[in-house]
């Protein structure tokens, strides 16, 4: 067998399932021998150099890595960026990656490893999104499907004929924005994990341009989705302002001067606890320029926690 042929035969064979170098040995030379595992081993060198991250070893198991083909409506790119999506679920929704251990499994323990090597998430990213009611919530979204739904809150409430707009991700927790026919209101925001039933209803409703802006415009869970927006302008110092040149803490976050003291930006809010909590983070870097209220707010607060913690 030329090497050509060699390598052909070893691309296929890993293809299919992970192979060890002595069984590919085995296979091709019939023996075991250790100069001919040594010529498979720098066939392997040489098909990892060349087709770099597609090829991975675990435990002296080669596999050849190809796009499963339930991901292939969503990515036909090479083996770096599989990697790179799949390092990303890895990190931030762990049980994603059951569909992918089922086609790659010795991809998936590989990237276990280097992942566990590399990040520590302290807190989970996101909340544990257990309900059962998930596909249907999808589906009246979708379908503008009036839904009934009994939830727990202080106690249960039920929900008769409303509409589900969205579902939100906020503060490390699912919700879905819903809406009344009855209320004045745009939305309302509800968990779903605390949702205890939910049924589907036949009837539809119309698309509403009105709610759907309110539902963009989202900043927090202090949003208040009717209220009229107001400007807050803050001076943030030179020593904390590479946090918000590339980070922005707030959707409306808009750096609108800067200068060798720091930033001067400016935020529209619908709620003070919108924009109060962020202030209070950066204290004593940061500084409310207007509106008064705000200002009045913050320094109140400061006040009375220096009273409380006199002495």
């Amino acid at each position: 067998m030329t090497t050509q042929e060699r390598l052909l035969y070893i691309i296929e064979r890993v293809s299919k399932e992970p192979c060890s170098t002595q069984k590919l040995t085995q296979e091709i030379f019939e023996t075991t021998e250790k100069n001919k595992q040594r010529l498979i081993q720098m066939d392997i060198s040489l098909l990892k150099k060349h087709f770099k991250d597609k090829m991975v070893t675990v435990s002296n198991r080669h596999k050849f890595i190809e796009v499963p083909y339930f991901i292939k409506n969503i990515t036909t790119t090479d083996g770096i960026k599989m990697k790179e999506l799949i390092e990303f679920m890895m990190v931030f929704d762990n049980k994603m990656l059951s569909m992918f251990e089922k086609e790659e499994p010795l991809l998936i323990k590989k990237l276990r490893e280097d992942i566990k090597s590399i990040y520590l998430i302290y807190e989970p990213p996101l909340e544990i999104l257990n309900s059962v009611f998930l596909e249907d919530i999808k589906r009246a979204i979708k379908g503008k499907r009036y839904v009934t739904l009994t939830y727990e809150s202080n106690m249960f409430e039920t929900y008769t004929d409303i509409q589900i707009h969205r579902i939100i991700y906020a503060s490390g927790n699912w919700y879905i924005a819903i809406h009344d026919s009855n209320w004045e209101k745009k939305y309302n925001l509800l968990r779903i994990n605390f949702i205890k039933s939910l049924k589907l209803e036949s009837k539809t409703f119309h698309r509403d341009i009105e709610i759907e802006k309110a539902i963009d415009n989202f900043q927090s869970l202090f949003t208040k989705p009717d209220a009229e927006p107001f400007e807050v302008i803050v001076e943030v110092s030179s020593k904390i302002m590479r946090h918000f040149k590339h980070k922005k803490h707030l959707k409306s976050q808009k750096i609108i001067e800067e200068s060798k003291r720091g930033l001067r930006i400016s935020y529209e809010v619908t709620d003070p606890l919108v924009i109060i909590p962020l202030i209070k983070q950066w204290m004593p870097y940061i500084k409310v320029i207007s509106p008064k209220h705000i200002k009045e707010q913050i320094t109140k607060d400061a006040e009375l926690f220096l009273e409380l913690h006199k002495g």
